[in-house]
């Protein structure tokens, strides 16, 4: 759980490994050319299966974590004034604002042009 001033940093160290992974990836795939789609499709799935029981929604719910941990998670992110650090329910209203923001778009575009 970051708090927003950490966020622009997590998300350029992922935009920089996913440029990274698709220099090296080129490289990769003449030596397995033939079952690259079978390779990551298969990490894709597995990954994806793996997620339900690592990630997890919040910190008041995280099993891996102490009571004094989850104390000072939520604390911090109460600080940052984070409403989700106390845990709220996913709602319509949410989806739809996040659908109708300019931000969104613009951040699908971008992602989308990269991968062109």
């Amino acid at each position: 759980w970051y708090k927003r001033s950490e966020f622009g940093l997590r998300a350029a160290m992922f935009f920089t490994a996913s440029s990274i992974s698709g220099a090296f990836g080129g490289l990769l795939a003449d030596k397995i050319l033939n079952y690259l789609p079978v390779i990551e499709g298969l990490a894709t799935v597995v990954a994806g299966i793996a997620s339900f029981w690592v990630i997890q929604d919040f910190p008041d719910t995280a099993k891996f974590l102490s009571e004094a941990e989850r104390t000072v998670v939520v604390r911090r992110l109460q600080g940052d004034d984070q409403f989700s650090a106390a845990g709220e329910k996913l709602r319509m209203k949410y989806i739809w604002a996040a659908i109708k923001d300019w931000k969104t778009w613009v951040g699908s575009m971008y992602t989308f042009a990269l991968s062109l």
